[in-house]
């Protein structure tokens, strides 16, 4: 070192720790001077405890293993189960975990052809993924498929890679709901019940659908059935509907309102063709946002 003292900055020794820990460069090659300031450094900034005399040893071997460790990127598990997928948080589901899902289709869903809903033993889940996959599945088809976690503008759900149609199964009874339970969230993607008041039925253009609005508990749920309807018939009735529950949403993952798709050959069940009035609707304040259920 031809008698003058050896500097460097920073990024230089965090690099050198890093190096002599990766076995890039041998201890051997690095200035005996710098051994103390790079063991430092390992241990601040690499996560590898310096040992004893530095200049006898720089790092254990246990050290080195640990700093490799910190540095691989982490192994995500794959998600078997749906409650699992909506138990992820926004930034978790961000980062992409590998789902293998077996269960039964409870309904189509928006965009029509490029997603759907299913039901497992835990929970439901909407699954979005190329029309070739998903146009011919109907309602009560037993599937496995397999995909990843995605953030989505509410709630997680399933970027799907792959569809194996292996059966029919007949598909679970739905839960029973109120509109108080409905703007909660909690319910989305769920396969429900919900009764009500049909206020208005119009027939949505270039479409086989009906757009229902229906008085129901403390407010108005807007409601697609994806079936011709008697129009006429069904204004003031009291009906019973099941469906799959969908939200829209606002830019920052709020709930603006609940929608019920009721998928293709589900009918409309009319109770009463009498008149009920309905409370009137109120306002949520503040929105609701989707919250992580619990994966137990």
């Amino acid at each position: 070192m031809n008698g003058r003292s050896t500097w460097l900055n920073p990024i230089s020794l965090l690099t050198c720790a890093r190096r002599a820990v990766s076995g890039t460069i041998p201890l051997l090659a690095i200035p005996f001077g710098l051994f103390p300031a790079i063991a430092g450094f390992a241990q601040t900034n690499v996560g590898v405890p310096a040992q004893g005399d530095a200049n006898r040893q720089l790092l254990s071997t246990n050290g080195a293993e640990a700093a490799v460790e910190s540095i691989r990127p982490r192994k995500l598990v794959t998600l078997t189960n749906a409650a699992a997928v909506r138990a992820l948080t926004q930034s978790e589901a961000s980062e992409h975990f590998p789902v293998r899902l077996r269960g039964v289709v409870i309904g189509e869903a928006e965009p029509e052809g490029e997603s759907f809903a299913m039901m497992d033993q835990t929970a439901g889940i909407y699954l979005r993924g190329p029309s070739s996959l998903i146009s011919r599945i109907h309602q009560g088809d037993l599937v496995a498929v397999e995909g990843y976690s995605d953030p989505g503008e509410f709630a997680p759900f399933v970027r799907l890679q792959s569809l194996q149609k292996i059966g029919r199964q007949q598909v679970p009874l739905p839960r029973k709901v109120s509109f108080e339970q409905l703007v909660t969230g909690r319910p989305d993607a769920q396969w429900v019940e919900v009764s009500g008041v049909v206020r208005s039925c119009e027939a949505i253009p270039s479409s086989r659908k009906h757009r229902l609005q229906l008085a129901t508990g403390g407010g108005r749920l807007s409601v697609d059935v994806n079936s011709p309807l008697p129009m006429d018939n069904l204004v003031d009735a009291e009906v019973r509907l099941m469906g799959v529950c969908y939200y829209q949403v606002n830019n920052t993952r709020q709930v603006i309102s609940p929608l019920l798709l009721v998928p293709r050959d589900v009918p409309v069940v009319v109770e009463s063709a009498s008149s009920r009035a309905s409370r009137r609707p109120r306002s949520l304040n503040p929105p609701p946002r989707w919250t992580p259920t619990p994966n137990r």
